[in-house]
């Protein structure tokens, strides 16, 4: 069994998120928009989920709608409010599920400068809103290559109330590995898989007060706002992991973090740290001087070590990483930089391998 430390691509599926999926697909054929007996079951299993899913991140049940993952949601946020007349406002270090919609259906984008160490300056968000009129702003809670975070989410949400501007939230990175406050946020998206639950399945959060039209039309499922019957095994398996987590890991999981990063510096003294201080505590991206990246991924993988170079979404692109380029890093840099990502399940042995691995110069040097 090789090492993993690729959590911000994807997370192993619980046992526990399992057993509760094999509730819907070993059980009798149930579609829970049905009047049947089996139906209604259904429909009170996707009923409960929803809720716990809600209690968990403190939001109303009823502002949830159930997607495929992080990526229909995103769409979905960006495709109900753009029709909102004005620019819509980014970044363009934010997941390409996010850049993408905004490009294609939004005829006006700011991009606000990002920079090595903080994710953009509030002062220039500020400027913006008092000379545009602006629609939406879509921004991450917490960048997926370099971890950063959002630091300054209070302000900005102070900010954009003033101006009745709404917030699109992408929260995929956050789930499990960070307290999450939606108080103020018009919509978020979030992702089953990143969290130990099931492939396939995701949420859009739409706050009621900002209401926007759906992606996809034909049933009534989920209130209108996403047609199509819900997949309610994964449904029920999101809803596992999420009871899982525990917001005590937190500090155990950033410590193990910090260990690797404070060992890796005197191993490899030349590495450098992307994201600043304020980061994902599961999250480091690591610029090794001079190495090839691509190179070492693959003998780290030889090794037994699962690592990335980034996002797994832009994975088997011949460009560097777009996250690094926007926060102001070189093309060189960028392709000398590995992403690794631990969480709950990883252990000091796991991350000494990594070290020791890491620490061989012999390894280092035939990929220079």
């Amino acid at each position: 069994m090789k090492a993993f430390f690729d959590y911000n691509a994807t997370t192993p599926l619980a046992p526990e998120a399992f057993t509760a999926m094999r509730l819907d697909l070993e059980g009798p054929p149930a579609n829970p928009s049905s009047v049947t007996a089996y139906g209604r079951t259904a429909k009170m299993r996707l009923l409960h989920a929803r809720e716990t899913i809600a209690a968990h991140l403190k939001i109303d049940p009823d502002t949830i709608v159930f997607t495929s993952g992080a990526t229909e949601a995103n769409h979905l946020l960006v495709h109900g409010f753009r029709k909102r007349p004005g620019t819509a406002v980014t970044t363009a270090i934010e997941h390409t599920s996010l850049i993408r919609p905004i490009e294609r259906w939004c005829p006006k984008v700011h991009y606000l400068a990002t920079f090595p160490d903080m994710y953009f300056d509030p002062d220039e968000l500020s400027r913006v809103l008092q000379s545009k009129q602006v629609s939406f702003v879509a921004l991450s809670l917490a960048n997926s290559e370099t971890g950063m975070l959002l630091s300054c989410l209070s302000e900005i949400k102070s900010l954009l109330y003033a101006f009745d501007v709404p917030l699109i939230l992408d929260c995929s990175q956050a789930l499990g590995k960070m307290e999450i406050d939606l108080a103020g946020v018009a919509g978020a998206s979030f992702s089953a898989h990143k969290c130990f639950g099931p492939k396939g399945v995701g949420i859009a959060v739409v706050n009621p007060l900002t209401p926007i039209a759906p992606l996809f039309q034909g049933g009534h499922q989920e209130g209108d706002m996403r047609a199509g019957t819900e997949n309610v095994a994964g449904i029920l398996g999101f809803a596992a992991a999420v009871r899982l987590i525990d917001p005590a890991q937190f500090t155990a999981i950033k410590a193990l973090r910090d260990r690797f990063e404070k060992s890796l510096l005197e191993i490899l003294p030349d590495c450098e740290i992307h994201g600043g201080p304020h980061r994902l505590g599961n999250t480091s991206s690591v610029h090794f001087k001079g190495i090839d990246a691509e190179a070492l991924l693959i003998r780290l993988d030889r090794e037994g070590c699962i690592i990335s170079l980034g996002s797994a979404c832009s994975a088997g692109s011949l460009e560097p990483s777009h996250v690094l380029l926007a926060a102001g890093h070189s093309p060189a840099t960028a392709r000398s930089s590995l992403r690794f990502s631990f969480h709950r399940t990883t252990t000091p042995e796991e991350i000494d391998l990594l070290l020791e691995t890491l620490s061989s110069q012999t390894a280092l040097q035939k990929i220079k």
